[in-house]
C-alpha cells in the first residue's frame, strides 16, 4: 500500500471527489479520492487505473503533472502535483482582473 501520505492540509470537494494537500516523499502533492458513483464497478476502476499509467509519462510545463493512482477497496485515489499559486481559476477569483502583460503571458503559455 502507498499510504506514505501525511501532513494533510487544504480540503476541498469537487465534481469527482474530495481533494487535499498532503506531503508525499517530502513534496507537497494533491490527493484526490474519486467518488464511488463515478465508476460503475471495480473492473472499470481497475481499467482506469491502468490507463492512468500513461498519464504519468506525459510531461509538459503547462500541464498539471499526474504522479500516480491507487485503487484501494472501492476507492480510486489520484496523486497530482500541487500548484502553490493555484490554478488559473483560483488566480482569477483572487485578482478579479489581470493586467495586460500578465494576460498576454498567460495566453502565450496556454497556446504552447
Amino acid at each position: 500500500m502507498m499510504y506514505l501520505l501525511f501532513n494533510a492540509e487544504l480540503r476541498t470537494a469537487g465534481l469527482f471527489g474530495e481533494s487535499e494537500k498532503v506531503k508525499w516523499r517530502g513534496t507537497w502533492v494533491v490527493k484526490t479520492v474519486i467518488r464511488r458513483q463515478i465508476y460503475d464497478d471495480r473492473v472499470t476502476m481497475i481499467l482506469s487505473a491502468k490507463e492512468n499509467t500513461l498519464l504519468r509519462e506525459l510531461r509538459h510545463p503547462n500541464i498539471l503533472q499526474f504522479l500516480g493512482s491507487i485503487v484501494h477497496g472501492e476507492e480510486m485515489i489520484l496523486i497530482t502535483e500541487h500548484l502553490s499559486k493555484g490554478n488559473l481559476k483560483t488566480i482569477l477569483e483572487k485578482k478579479n482582473r489581470l493586467d495586460l502583460a500578465t494576460s498576454v503571458r498567460y495566453a502565450l503559455d496556454i497556446a504552447r
